[in-house]
């Protein structure tokens, strides 16, 4: 597990740069929101979808630097790799949803508007839901193929959502009612990010498997 955590700490180190160019980023595009929506809590939807953006540039990273080659002389197993990329998924998701969550508390303070936390909770459960959905899929493409190979995967949060949309108009159920129920039901909260959690943990097994038989 030590290790595991060591290359979680050396891929954060790597992505520094990155991280703060899609902060800059993002905390333009909330600027925009708070200007723009009257709801603080859609600036915690906005760093809650660049966070699944952000979460696969580790693996570009990995082929700018050639970092492949060097964890595979390093003294870590690939399983290791796998777990460690993905606590560093997980720790982007959190980042990102802990500054979207003080810069919509923030504008909430400066409009002089009362801070919807219900909403802002909901957001955040299904928002990281969405994102380990997303990520499950990307990332055993990833890990088996490389980034300069699989540049599509970019497209992959704007795919899947339109995948949900159109699942949704097939089957004849309204999206704005269904989060007004998910809002309303007291289970939401807490069972969509163990469901995104589940949803991981099998990507990461997935992931194993692929990496393992990969040629770096």
């Amino acid at each position: 597990m030590s290790r595991v955590l060591r290359f979680t700490q050396l891929d954060l180190r790597v992505q520094q740069a990155t991280l703060k160019t899609t902060l800059a980023v993002g905390a333009l595009l909330a600027l925009l929101t708070w200007v723009t929506a009257p709801l603080p809590p859609l600036i915690v939807a906005v760093f809650t979808f660049a966070a699944a953006i952000v979460a696969v540039e580790p693996f570009r990273a990995d082929e700018r630097g050639r970092l492949d080659a060097l964890y595979a002389v390093l003294p870590v197993r690939r399983a290791q790799v796998v777990g460690g990329r993905y606590l560093t998924m997980l720790g982007i998701q959190l980042l990102f949803a802990a500054i979207g969550v003080l810069l919509a508390f923030a504008a909430a303070a400066v409009k002089g508007v009362p801070m919807d936390a219900s909403l802002a909770g909901l957001i955040l459960s299904a928002g990281f839901a969405l994102n380990a959905l997303i990520l499950a899929v990307e990332t055993p493409v990833l890990f088996r193929v490389g980034y300069a190979r699989a540049r599509w995967v970019m497209f992959t949060p704007v795919l899947v959502i339109a995948a949900l949309g159109a699942l949704a108009n097939l089957s004849g159920v309204n999206l704005t009612q269904f989060a007004l129920s998910l809002r309303a039901a007291a289970w939401a909260p807490a069972l969509l990010p163990v469901g995104g959690l589940a949803v991981l943990a099998l990507s990461a097994l997935a992931s194993t498997r692929l990496y393992a038989g990969r040629d770096l």
